[in-house]
This record gives C-alpha cells, sequence and structure tokens, in this order.
C-alpha cells in the first residue's frame, strides 16, 4: 500500500474548486501509519477474504516490508484478525469461523520478484488511464472498476512469467545481470533447459565402483 491513503471520513467542501461543487463530499489524504494499516486490514482486507472465500481456512496474504506494515506488533494484530468471527470482533467460539492468516513479506528492494512491481501495477494503470479521471474520487473509481473488471488469466500469466523471471536469474548464476525473458525466448511456453556451464552449480557424478578383482587362485597342495 502507498504511503498515504484515501481512507479518511468523507467531508463537505465548503468552497467550490476546479474539481467539484460547493458542498459536495469528498475524501481526503491520510497518512499511512501502524495504527491506520490495522484498521484497513482488519475492516476491509478481512472480510474482503471472508466474502470472496467462504470456505477458505487458511490464506497466505503478501505485502511489503515498509515500517507501517510491520513495525509495532502490527502483523501480529493483523493475524489475529482472522481469529475473529466476520460478524463480531470478539474472539471465535466456533473453530469452523477461525481463518489462518499467514504474512508473507515481499523480497526489499526486488522489483522483479514481486508480481505488483513486475508487471501488475503497469497493466492496470494502463486501464485507468482510459477513464482520464481528474479528481482523486474519480481516480479512486477508475482504479476500483478497473479491477473489479481485470481478466483472471492475465494474473495467472504474471506469476507465470515471475517463474520466467526466477529461472532466468538462476541461469545468470545469481548474479543481477540477467535479462528478463521475453517471449521471443520462450519455448513450448518455457525458457531453454539450463546447460551444464550455466548452472550454478556443478553437478557432482558419483566415482564409478572399482572392477571387481578375481580373487587368486588356491595354492597347489604339497605331496609333503
Amino acid at each position: 500500500m502507498a504511503d498515504r491513503a484515501v481512507y479518511d471520513k468523507p467531508r463537505d467542501d465548503p468552497t467550490r474548486t476546479r474539481v467539484r461543487a460547493k458542498g459536495d463530499v469528498y475524501q481526503q489524504d491520510c497518512t499511512m501509519d501502524s495504527q491506520q494499516y490495522q484498521k484497513m486490514f482488519l475492516e476491509l482486507v478481512i472480510p474482503a477474504v471472508r466474502e470472496k472465500m467462504p470456505w477458505a481456512r487458511r490464506v497466505v496474504i503478501q505485502h511489503d516490508g515498509a515500517s507501517p506494515h510491520t513495525g509495532k506488533g502490527t502483523e501480529d494484530v493483523c493475524r489475529a484478525g482472522g481469529e475473529r468471527t466476520s460478524m463480531s470482533w470478539e474472539p471465535s467460539s466456533s473453530r469452523g469461523d477461525r481463518l489462518k492468516v499467514d504474512l508473507v513479506r515481499q523480497p526489499a528492494n526486488s522489483p522483479d520478484f514481486n508480481v505488483l512491481d513486475l508487471c501488475f501495477n503497469r497493466s492496470l494503470a494502463v486501464i485507468v488511464g482510459k477513464y482520464h479521471a481528474r479528481s482523486k474520487a474519480q481516480i479512486a473509481a477508475a482504479v476500483e472498476a478497473a479491477w473489479s473488471d481485470y481478466d483472471c488469466t492475465k494474473i495467472e500469466r504474471a506469476f507465470e512469467y515471475k517463474t520466467l523471471v526466477c529461472k532466468a536469474v538462476v541461469r545468470a548464476k545469481g548474479w543481477n545481470n540477467y535479462t528478463l525473458p521475453h517471449r521471443r525466448d520462450l519455448v513450448n511456453g518455457e525458457l531453454p533447459k539450463l546447460s551444464v556451464d550455466e548452472l550454478p552449480y556443478i553437478p557432482t557424478v558419483p566415482p564409478p565402483p572399482p572392477p571387481l578383482v578375481p580373487p587368486p587362485p588356491p595354492l597347489p597342495l604339497s605331496a609333503n
């Protein structure tokens, strides 16, 4: 999430501006801190997960490692949010109402390993730009509309592309001088297999077993 979020209570505009008339209700920016992040997570994210995935008993939610997301026990509070029912903020008495929430942090300073930074944000921005939104409220509405109409198969292809990026990093032996794969590099939808020289390690082949040496012939018996 961004450092600033449009999540404050609507306010009446006492003056007329270029984008809204006098008396219009609008949203005001608020600073995203740990308390605000916890509030959004518990009041928006968890209920949305329960609504869209009522059968789920365990979900994995990925977020970045920004201090509002990880400081002051925020992750513990967010994990505990799944232990509460969707109708009440009291701890759930029914085991079936509980939702185990696992939080995973995105790799730091690694946009190529984050699907959002890798391709999704740009893809969504192209769709939002077609709405020609001017005000913040219009932009927020355009983002929600674009997300609702987004083709789920594109998200699947985004994660498949991330897998190709990981293979490209392995091909570069972990260095950051790799090049992002393109469609022309794919063979039957996958990158070509790594050669022995491109492997990040040298495969060790066990030495062949020593040849069997036949035992010496028995000594002849003496006449004495």
